[in-house]
């Protein structure tokens, strides 16, 4: 990114790749100390502060979904494979590069019909209508722990992307959830019941023994 973008003493020149790949990461603004130059971002606000301009910019084609499905899949086994898809200018929301040791299939031909549900920070619902087995990708950092389920039933991630979420959907109706599960939260919630109820009997033992 910092190699496309073009600084002189006066402004900013942000390329087209550029804008593709802070997009497909779901980056809406952008702060700069500069004006930019770029036909796919619009300035929203600028401010005076401390003898200096501060540009705040959107861009035009962010998301209105926290999902989509892609066009062409493509197959990467490294951080390199995904550097020359960019270099190659193939990094849009048509394309998803997946992680994965072979491609069920390289496009999304199938007609779906997906409905947004919820769309919270640690939950996002689906309801869709597939002609066929469909690719979608979540615009969420993966961690371990997100987890996918189509129907009530736990499916694989695919990572996608190098840092997002995708996930294989077959054909029919289904309902797809993505929720982010805290396994170490709820571990340790237990423990502290656990723990308040040993203080608990404790306590009433000894006030039984002294009645």
């Amino acid at each position: 990114i910092l190699s496309a973008i073009k600084v002189d003493e006066k402004e900013l020149t942000i390329d087209t790749p550029v804008t593709n790949l802070l997009s497909r990461y779901n980056i809406g603004h952008i702060i700069s100390a500069y004006p930019v130059l770029s036909d796919e971002i619009s300035l929203t606000k600028k401010v005076y502060f401390d003898k200096h301009n501060i540009y705040l910019y959107s861009l035009d084609k962010i998301s209105a979904t926290p999902f989509f499905v892609p066009e062409k899949l493509y197959k990467i086994s490294s951080t390199d494979d995904f550097d020359q898809a960019y270099n190659d200018k193939k990094i849009s929301e048509k394309s998803a590069f997946l992680e994965v040791k072979n491609l069920k299939f390289k496009t999304n031909t199938n007609k779906s019909k997906i409905n947004l549900i919820k769309n919270s920070n640690y939950e996002i619902v689906l309801i869709g209508k597939f002609d066929g087995m469909v690719f979608i990708v979540f615009d969420k950092n993966y961690y371990p722990e997100w987890q996918v389920y189509v129907d009530g039933k736990k499916t694989s991630i695919v990572k996608t992307d190098i840092t997002q979420i995708g996930v294989y959907v077959p054909q029919g109706d289904h309902i797809i959830s993505l929720k982010y599960e805290n396994k170490m939260f709820k571990i340790g919630v237990t423990i502290s019941i656990v723990y308040l109820l040993i203080l608990s009997i404790i306590y009433l033992k000894k006030e039984n023994i002294f009645l």
